[in-house]
């Protein structure tokens, strides 16, 4: 399931000045934003958001001169050649024959370009994404808890925390990738007032949770050479993607309050590991979250290398009893709140269970298929 993709073709000299003459005549006889230079943040490119309601947000020219380095690159948004106006779904995988049809015939067709088949095209960047339906009410309670999770040490940074007494996400900003869990109707509600921008049918996002991973470094987590726009349509690697951080944050077991908590590790034999468990998980609810949890508790230790596998094996210990090692605040009234884990493993294998009662898609030499 995917949201946006930045997808790049390299060019030749020749191309390249093909492409901005071609381009910018069609942008000024349909009366759009003609391609313009960015003067620091992106100096060597020319950019142009007129064809964003197709889809196109972006279309960047790139010439750097000093390296002999020429490239067309589009932000894409795939659902909007699916279905016009829709910016509030992801776009499935078996959307994606339509989304080749029209970005083709778009591109190449309309405007006149002479550019690739979209899916020869390379990915810098891809979004993956998933859409939750929950209890409206129960969203801002999950953000907080899922900010008390097992960030790893370089999610703790300014950029990440800077968003963290947000109640309406959860923004972790890293290098290569950004995770972005959020309240869909709140989210694109607070977009259309800063953008005057009108979403259409924006009540029926409510009660959606999004989880997104921007994942912009594609070629070392996909260990592969290959990054053309149909090597990423598969969703195995879909659901790999958005599972693996949920699981490394959030991880599996029940949310209970601590005093229920207390009483699921008082089962545990032997003495000295119920000792233990018990430990960590007051640990962590006196330092209020996992993470800080883990850095008191290795800055005890005079191995801190040992001290953090120990501490990861004590979580996954507490996993193992089905709580998860976060306790819910007591004011909140609340005795359990089930993992939302079950629901995301569900998403997947329901779409999948759907996508086989279709025929298989022909997309490529008639031999390859988006599942």
């Amino acid at each position: 399931m995917i949201d946006t993709m930045y997808i790049t073709w390299q060019l030749t000299g020749s191309e390249y000045r093909a492409i901005v003459s071609t381009l910018n005549l069609f942008l000024k006889d349909h009366s759009l934003d003609r391609l313009n230079k960015k003067k620091k943040s992106d100096s060597n490119a020319m950019i142009t958001y007129g064809l964003a309601s197709y889809g196109f947000e972006e279309i960047r020219l790139r010439n750097n001169w000093r390296y002999g380095y020429q490239a067309i690159e589009i932000l894409l948004r795939p659902k909007l050649l699916v279905e016009a106006g829709n910016y509030n779904d992801v776009t499935h995988l078996h959307e994606f024959v339509t989304a080749r049809r029209n970005f083709n015939y778009l591109i190449r067709d309309t405007i006149g370009l002479d550019v690739p088949d979209l899916f020869d095209w390379k990915v810098k960047r891809i979004d993956d994404a998933i859409d939750l339906k929950m209890n409206e009410q129960l969203l801002s309670k999950y953000m907080f808890l899922f900010k008390k999770g097992n960030l790893a040490n370089y999610m703790c940074n300014q950029d990440s925390l800077k968003y963290f007494n947000e109640e309406n996400n959860v923004y972790i900003i890293c290098k290569n990738f950004r995770i972005n869990w959020y309240d869909r109707y709140a989210t694109q509600c607070s977009k259309q007032e800063k953008t005057k921008k009108k979403f259409n049918n924006l009540e029926q996002l409510r009660g959606v949770f999004r989880l997104e991973t921007q994942n912009s470094d594609v070629q070392d987590y996909m260990k592969s050479k290959d990054n053309s726009v149909l090597n990423f349509l598969k969703l195995e690697r879909s659901q790999k993607r958005i599972m693996y951080f949920y699981d490394l944050i959030v991880g599996s077991g029940t949310y209970y309050t601590y005093d229920q908590g207390v009483k699921i590790i008082e089962k545990v034999e032997p003495q000295n590991k119920k000792m233990l468990l018990r430990g960590i998980y007051k640990l962590i609810n006196q330092e209020g979250s996992i993470w800080k949890a883990r850095l008191k508790y290795v800055a005890m230790k005079p191995d801190a290398k040992k001290a953090a596998d120990d501490f990861s094996k004590r979580l996954n210990q507490l996993r193992k009893l089905g709580m998860n090692p976060v306790a819910l605040p007591s004011e909140w009234g609340v005795e359990t709140l089930p993992n939302l884990r079950s629901n995301i493993v569900n998403y997947f294998t329901d779409y999948l269970k759907k996508q086989n009662e279709l025929e298989q898609w022909d997309l490529k030499n008639n031999s390859t298929a988006i599942i």
